[in-house]
């Protein structure tokens, strides 16, 4: 806005001394917004008037169960900065950028910061960093981790709703990426015992996978573990609470 009022002062200089033009946005009839990532419809949409962030994710068919917990948003220079206290210019100097908390937003903890959202704005949301608890539980899945970033063996168990009756927690096994050879090591985790307060709780972190095996053997547990390595970006997504 500060190009097209320097482009009216200019102009009016020929008619009126030392103008000053002060422009502001009543309504914007046309404005595309790319909404990417973890929304259910992403793309550019043509929207019209005013637009808040809610209001964008909403036109984009709402967030995936997999979304992130925070939302990036990208704003060309000529909108002005983007009015939240992290934003900043990028070494362009063509745009602000700035993140804002979901959760936050929706919970109405900080109603400010669902902000209006202008033409060419960039919503990116993030997929969330997984949790894996699979084998004889109840509800296996993926749970999208928070705000916290880690997770406890003994909540991921609670997000699954329990053990069946055939688990053999003592013999659970965590496989962790190794990240510098793209393979999972497995650690091994006594559930039974955290369960009962007779060993230590054991921080899962994302990517991992909690296997609970069941009780017919050893062996029958190996082939679950190499059939979780297979299956297991193919579970269901499920929302930590």
């Amino acid at each position: 806005m500060q190009q097209v009022e320097q482009a009216l002062d200019n102009a009016l200089k020929i008619y009126i001394r030392r103008p000053q033009v002060a422009v502001s946005v009543s309504e914007i009839r046309s404005q595309p917004v790319s909404v990417l990532g973890e929304v259910n419809t992403p793309g550019v949409h043509q929207v019209q008037g005013f637009k808040t962030l809610l209001e964008m994710l909403a036109l984009a068919g709402g967030t995936r169960p997999d979304a992130g917990y925070h939302i990036r948003i990208t704003r060309q220079m000529e909108w002005g900065c983007i009015p939240l206290p992290n934003a900043e210019i990028d070494a362009s100097g063509r745009f602000s950028v700035a993140e804002v908390s979901l959760k936050q937003i929706l919970e109405a903890q900080n109603p400010e910061d669902n902000i209006q959202i202008f033409p060419h704005d960039t919503i990116s949301v993030p997929k969330a960093e997984l949790v894996y608890v699979i084998g004889d539980v109840r509800r296996a899945g993926g749970f999208a981790l928070g705000e916290q970033k880690t997770i406890s063996v003994l909540h991921a168990i609670s997000l699954a709703e329990g053990l069946n009756g055939t688990a053999d927690a003592h013999h659970a096994r965590i496989l962790r990426l190794n990240r510098n050879s793209d393979r999972r090591e497995q650690i091994s985790v006594d559930v039974k015992g955290v369960l009962s307060g007779k060993s230590s709780d054991v921080a899962l972190q994302g990517d991992d996978i909690l296997f609970i095996p069941g009780s017919t053997g050893k062996k029958a547990a190996l082939r679950g573990i190499e059939a979780a390595l297979q299956a297991g970006t193919g579970l269901a997504i499920w929302r930590v609470p």
